[in-house]
């Protein structure tokens, strides 16, 4: 029975310890949720979203800013509003922009939505090539954008009207489906 008396305090001792460390681990778990991966909410919300890539050499090859950005963390994907997408790395400086856009595969891939405008100024001093269309998928790395729907393209009077096409800019080169042109002299 003596013996029993003086574990006694190291038993008490134990239990408390044990307690303590269970109640820790209970109130930590409930302070730091966790991601559900089943839901897709947005985990950051920024108000004057802005990214920047770099080439390999060091010079920037697009800037990306929008009104306001979603990122989810589900699919890692982004939702923005009022984007505007601006290529600087090549002869010709190339503006995109939109009502919205999605960006997944860290940004490799950007689907413009709405109302999407694409203006290619000329360091040449020609008149700016002009493209409007409501959706185009612009592939970052290559600088090249798609479309499958109606689009209009211009540069001072002329005027190609078509549906479907990619644009690359890197090349230069416009690719159309259905077209149908007005050229000036």
């Amino acid at each position: 029975m003596k013996r029993l008396y003086t574990l006694f305090p190291l038993i008490l001792a134990a239990l408390l310890a044990a307690a303590t460390f269970w109640l820790e681990q209970f109130v930590s778990g409930e302070a730091q949720p966790r991601p559900s991966l089943d839901r897709h909410d947005p985990d950051a919300i920024v108000e004057g979203f802005r990214v920047q890539r770099f080439n390999l050499d060091g010079s920037p090859q697009f800037i990306l800013t929008a009104e306001r950005g979603l990122h989810y963390p589900d699919d890692d994907t982004a939702d923005l509003v009022a984007p505007r997408l601006r290529f600087t790395g090549t002869d010709a400086i190339m503006d995109w922009s939109a009502d919205a856009a999605h960006l997944s595969d860290q940004s490799r891939i950007v689907e413009l939505t709405g109302r999407v405008v694409g203006t290619k100024h000329n360091k040449d001093g020609s008149a700016p090539q002009t493209l409007v269309t409501e959706r185009l998928t612009v592939l970052t790395d290559d600088e090249i954008a798609r479309t499958d729907a109606p689009l209009t393209m211009t540069q001072g009077i002329s005027r190609v009207d078509g549906v479907g096409g990619e644009w690359d800019n890197l090349n230069g080169l416009l690719k159309l489906n259905q077209a149908r042109a007005t050229l000036a002299r």
